[in-house]
């Protein structure tokens, strides 16, 4: 089968009611526990933001760009929060015992 063709329908129904055959299982529980959190304060970080700058707005004087930029800086704490710290930096500053645990 060739990268351009699509698979059969019947293959696709086949798996589709593979997939709704299989039972939940904790793994799947805790997936859905850690992605709801996730999503929970990353909505909860948008929300806020939206909720003070009616209030920052006039009081700072702010312009345009100044609401861009807070509304930004956020997701670029988000990003460089994302990328996490590398195996080094942990080991260096005495948390590797914290982080054994997690592995």
């Amino acid at each position: 089968m060739s990268m351009g063709s699509a698979a059969p329908a019947g293959a696709v129904d086949n798996i589709v009611a593979r997939i709704e055959r299989l039972p939940t299982s904790w793994w799947h529980v805790k997936t859905r526990i850690i992605v709801g959190v996730a999503t929970f304060f990353d909505a909860f970080d948008a929300i806020a933001i939206a909720t003070v700058l009616p209030v920052l707005v006039p009081m700072w004087k702010l312009t345009g760009p100044d609401i861009g930029f807070m509304i930004s800086a956020g997701y670029v704490g988000q990003l460089i929060g994302a990328r996490g710290r590398n195996r080094r930096d942990s080991e260096s500053s005495g948390h590797e015992a914290e982080f054994k645990r997690f592995r």
